[in-house]
């Protein structure tokens, strides 16, 4: 009797440890599995899309290969010997120096075509509206505004997309890393939901571009028209102040461009991402408070201004633009509060819990 028990207890011991090793087995084949794909994912994020595919399936092959042939051998020392995916990329590219490579290079061209052609339609626009409001001005003169203005303003959006993409390029390369790269600094592969939808971002900047634009060179547009009777409009602000304003509105203005394009760049829902925008978002907050609550902001002398022009109306336009600007700052507030609340919901559900992750 005891000395079958003894036998099943032997038998139990031989099945829990057989059970085990396959486990053990399992999670190694899935632990090679992981970290091969997110290697080869490094990769080929860095190489031009039309050549994806085919390096993909090239490296994971000699990879599952090695590691086959070297048995004994972890899938963290195979990789080490295969180096830096930014390095084993550019062998791929043969080597070619890039000012933006492929792994932004597309987000930069979608951006340029999105931007450029927005700032020649708020110039466009711009200029006909001045146009139509300046009788003396002739058609060869109009012309002449707008194609200058357009090659001026072209050359700006495009320098400034492209040093920032720049910029962002030269310090993603992460040069002195590479020396000391070890597998276990390979980022996860992306959820779909961790990604950072473009659309909110382009939009955002495409909007912010067209007004810098307006602000820059027709803020008189910013006016209640008149059209009855004839055409004619009064500023809504102080123009001799805003001169005076006009620099924070720029920086203000283009911080928000540039917290778009962080987001863009790093392109995934992480507490880096959030930090960056919440700075950056009270920054343009408070500037946007100093314009709006200076007191020399709005035109104080627009309800004379409206009745010179021929708009007589007991209605009184400055208390309505006063209250206005009381609305504008409390939504502008609450926007603030939403958007930081909204940013950091976005990491607790993707997942993200180490601080300064940023995308490779």
């Amino acid at each position: 009797m005891g000395k079958d028990v003894r036998k099943n207890e032997k038998l139990n011991e031989r099945r829990e440890l057989k059970m085990m090793k396959k486990e053990t087995m399992k999670n190694e084949t899935n632990h090679a599995q992981n970290m091969i794909e997110r290697y080869v994912h490094a990769v080929t994020k860095r190489v031009p899309r039309n050549s994806r595919e085919d390096i993909e399936i090239e490296l994971k092959g000699l990879i599952e290969d090695d590691l086959l042939q070297r048995e004994g051998s972890s899938i963290e020392e195979v990789l080490l010997e295969y180096g830096n995916p930014m390095d084993l990329a550019e062998k791929y590219m043969g080597n070619k120096r890039h000012l933006i490579g492929p792994m932004l290079f597309e987000t930069y061209l979608t951006i340029l075509k999105i931007v450029i052609p927005a700032v020649l339609l708020g110039i466009t626009v711009s200029l006909i509206v001045g146009y139509l409001a300046t009788p003396d001005q002739t058609i060869w003169q109009f012309f002449g505004n707008l194609l200058g203005s357009w090659w001026g303003a072209s050359f700006q959006a495009f320098a400034f997309v492209t040093i920032g993409f720049g910029l962002a390029e030269h310090f993603s390369k992460g040069k002195d890393l590479r020396d000391v790269w070890k597998p276990e600094m390979l980022p996860e592969i992306e959820k779909p939901m961790t990604t950072v939808k473009l659309a909110e971002p382009i939009a955002a900047i495409v909007l912010s571009s067209l007004f810098l634009v307006l602000v820059n060179t027709a803020p008189q547009l910013i006016a209640i028209f008149i059209i009855d009777g004839g055409f004619a409009s009064v500023p809504i602000i102080n123009l001799e102040m805003f001169a005076s304003l006009l620099f924070f509105v720029n920086v203000s203005i283009v911080l928000g461009i540039v917290k778009e394009l962080v987001t863009i760049l790093i392109g995934r829902h992480t507490w880096q991402l959030s930090v960056v925008r919440t700075i950056l978002s009270v920054v343009v907050l408070l500037i946007t408070l100093y314009v709006l609550r200076h007191p020399g902001f709005l035109n104080q002398n627009i309800n004379s201004e409206l009745l010179a022009v021929g708009h007589a109306t007991d209605f009184d336009w400055l208390n309505f633009l006063q209250q206005a600007i009381r609305f504008v700052i409390f939504f502008s507030i609450l926007g603030f509060v939403v958007d930081t609340i909204a940013t950091f919901v976005k990491v607790g559900r993707s997942g993200g819990i180490r601080i300064f992750e940023c995308r490779k």
